[in-house]
């Protein structure tokens, strides 16, 4: 496979695809570069969380309020939450982001999927995935079981002393750690009994309940001992299982929808070995043979925020208010802090449904050409609010900054380039004729007419 070749794949998987930000950079035709930039390129910059007016609210002003009030304060309250994913995409399309740290933290939104009902929740949980994205798992997992958003998801408010509730040790052991078959059902009640306690307070912190804590001997993976959250979180690290299932996740998120067994075996042993080091383990995965073979290349359907990040960075994109973004988000189907279940979202085919499929394809026009549009969002039985349906995108988009690099190419040799640039796997027939070649807004047209063919939506 060639070199160029290999640097779009890297972008579009440990990154969001070429743009604006770093198209000098894979021009240039060098991997080892491209690797440095996302891997050296540092920053760790939380982001603001507003107050939501709720706080402000005492339990005896809210008992005297009328049903109508209170729908308009909760009202208000979710308009805070979506401007916090409006901030937390933003963060995604900035031109100064850590790249790298923006796409693991999207990874682990789904790996340690949350639903989070309010901003400071979803603030606290989002910047924690940021904050740890590329340090050691442990130090991640410590952070996301102490999370409010995450307490409350999994009912661990519920958890205490003489009545464990299971419903956060299940998940730890199945979904975030070890993996089904790896441990016992009187594992999952003796690692709840170690998280009795752990719970969070009315203003969204973490707060440890002694009184409610078991402090009694448990038995777990066949060791003794009064073990409390974080001592079950070390002995689950300790099982090869546990790098095993997280290679698993890994490989299956960045790499293919079939797993590799062997290049799985080996990004576990890495995990392991290097005490479950993210940097280093990212590292050793772009930097291996396996990563680039030609049946891993060019076959992933994007995310819908990976598409939405792609597209607004490219196109430059400046939305008018914070509802053209998230009802893009509930139309596509992932909207965030409103994950399907506790497994995540399941991603590949699972994007790509007939209503999907068209706003996908006619993206491009909504956002370049203002086409008319009108879809209407159904809630799913997690996400309490119907959205609104759109009949035009409020958007301005400024193609330049990414066109300004072939303004020089010359006409008959502009198509090849765009699509060379943009596209991993080969398209069709061509998308323009002799006659368009000299137009005004021909790379305009061409931009337009590549991002919204079926291979732009693979990555």
């Amino acid at each position: 496979m060639e070199e160029f070749t290999r640097i779009k794949h890297l972008w579009s998987r440990m990154g969001f695809g070429v743009g604006v930000r770093n198209l000098a950079l894979v021009r240039d035709g060098d991997l080892s570069k491209n690797i440095a930039f996302l891997f050296d390129h540092d920053g760790d910059t939380p982001i603001p969380s507003p107050k939501p007016r709720s706080r402000d609210i005492s339990p005896s002003m809210l008992s005297q309020m009328s049903a109508s009030e209170k729908v308009a304060l909760r009202k208000t309250d979710d308009q805070i939450l979506d401007d916090f994913r409006i901030a937390w995409l933003n963060e995604m399309i900035s031109p100064t982001a850590h790249i790298l740290r923006e796409k693991m933290a999207l990874f682990w939104h789904s790996h340690l999927a949350c639903i989070c009902r309010d901003s400071v929740s979803a603030a606290s949980y989002a910047n924690g995935l940021r904050k740890h994205a590329l340090g050691d798992y442990r130090t991640l997992l410590l952070n996301c079981a102490r999370q409010p958003a995450m307490i409350r998801f999994l009912n661990n408010q519920q958890n205490r002393k003489g009545s464990p509730n299971e419903n956060f040790s299940r998940e730890l052991l199945e979904l975030f750690t070890m993996g089904e078959g790896n441990y016992s059902e009187r594992d999952i009640k003796e690692a709840a009994r170690a998280f009795t306690g752990w719970s969070s307070s009315a203003e969204g912190a973490f707060v440890f309940r002694e009184r409610q804590h078991d402090f009694g001997e448990k038995e777990f993976l066949g060791h003794r001992g009064s073990f409390g959250g974080e001592e079950i979180i070390d002995l689950v690290l300790e099982q090869k299982a546990t790098a095993q299932h997280l290679a698993s996740r890994l490989f299956h998120y960045f790499v293919h929808h079939e797993v590799g067994q062997a290049a799985v075996n080996d990004l576990a042993d890495v995990l392991y070995r290097s005490n479950y080091n993210i940097l280093a383990s990212l590292r050793h995965m772009v930097e291996s043979d396996w990563f680039y073979e030609p049946a891993f290349v060019g076959n992933r359907i994007k995310s819908p925020i990976e598409l939405l990040v792609q597209l607004c960075e490219l196109y430059h994109a400046r939305f008018d208010g914070n509802q053209n973004l998230n009802f893009l988000q509930r139309s596509l189907g992932q909207l965030l802090f409103n994950p399907p279940n506790v497994a995540g979202w399941p991603g590949g085919r699972n994007w790509i449904n007939n209503a999907t499929l068209m706003i996908r394809l006619n993206l491009p026009s909504y956002m370049i050409k203002g086409s008319r549009m009108d879809h209407a969002v159904s809630p799913s039985l997690k996400d309490e609010r119907a959205s609104e349906p759109l009949q035009f995108l409020s958007v301005t988009c400024d193609l330049e900054p990414f066109l300004s690099y072939f303004r020089s190419t010359p006409y008959q040799k502009l198509e090849d380039r765009l699509k060379d640039v943009l596209l991993i796997t080969e398209s069709g027939p061509t998308l323009s004729r002799q006659r368009e070649w000299k137009a005004p807004d021909y790379l305009d047209q061409l931009l337009h007419r590549i991002t919204s063919l079926p291979e732009f939506q693979l990555g």
